[in-house]
């Protein structure tokens, strides 16, 4: 059954995360991503570079699989996801300052960490309290923070206004729903092999194709011309349907024959510095077969 997108809320993610779909500015490329998925009529959903998580979260297939090649991705789903676990993960998160000391302690020390659900406490900290939700992959990235009295929400700064509501309402609300997650951590190439199926449906978002962005080395795990190449080359021989985004690139041309299809629709990005604001105006593409 076909649902619009246009009348329904979306389920919000815990993470923000660079690329993600998750944002206002991104809402057309989201809701068009998942109106396609839903019209597959597929009964397998894999989200192939989960990220966020926002496309899987919003999807209602009886199978949904997230996958991430980031442990830190792949690690914090898995213990938010876990009974054994998550209840900890809140405490100690409902615990943590919006601190730059703390921002500082887990950036650097996240993946040192023996105990899973510290080491997924640091990972978010690190994330959420980052410009750009860039913290856990970089780490010049400095902590996000605003002066601006005009900004404030719920009598508070912004920051830590957004920092609360996701730790107290984002996250215990999409618990259960990640319980019904199939969670993997492999390479995009394997996991389009093991699931695809006539009755499948691929959702493909990876990183940004290196000459179509201002900023280079901006993920943990980058994606070359030659892999992009390869990525296409295996999504055009899949069993089941795929739908594919990003930004437009020669790379992709493959992806123009029949029985793909191409989608344009015009996004505004907005990439918060230390100093200033850009908005990018751009054009997002979605390519995709049925």
């Amino acid at each position: 059954m076909w649902i619009r997108r246009d009348i329904i809320a979306i389920i919000e993610s815990p993470l923000n995360w660079y690329g993600g779909k998750g944002s206002n500015s991104q809402r057309k490329v989201l809701n068009s991503i998942l109106d396609k998925i839903e019209k597959s009529q597929k009964r397998v959903m894999v989200d192939v570079f989960g990220g966020s998580g926002i496309v899987a979260l919003n999807c209602i297939q009886e199978i949904i699989v997230y996958n991430d090649k980031f442990e830190g991705l792949y690690h914090f789903f898995k213990v938010l996801r876990d009974r054994s676990t998550n209840e900890d993960l809140i405490r100690r998160l409902q615990l943590t300052p919006y601190c730059q000391q703390e921002y500082i302690y887990c950036r650097n020390e996240w993946k040192n960490q023996t105990d899973p659900v510290e080491k997924a406490r640091c990972f978010y900290v690190a994330t959420l309290q980052s410009y750009n939700a860039l913290g856990s992959m970089n780490a010049k990235k400095t902590w996000r923070r605003s002066k601006n009295p005009n900004d404030c929400r719920r009598g508070m700064s912004q920051n830590v206004s957004a920092w609360l509501n996701k730790i107290d309402e984002v996250i215990p609300d999409i618990i259960e729903k990640l319980r019904t997650f199939q969670i993997t951590n492999d390479d995009a190439l394997d996991c389009i092999d093991y699931w695809d199926s006539s009755d499948t449906v691929f959702y493909v978002d990876p990183p940004y194709v290196m000459n179509t962005r201002g900023s280079k080395n901006m993920y943990e795990i980058e994606y070359s011309d030659t892999e992009h190449s390869n990525l296409i080359n295996k999504l055009i021989h899949v069993k089941g349907s795929a739908i594919v985004s990003g930004y437009d690139s020669q790379l992709y041309e493959p992806l123009l024959q029949m029985p793909w299809e191409k989608e344009i629709i015009s996004s505004v990005t907005k990439m918060a510095g230390a100093k200033r604001i850009k908005i990018n105006k751009g054009e997002e593409i979605i390519w995709y077969k049925f």
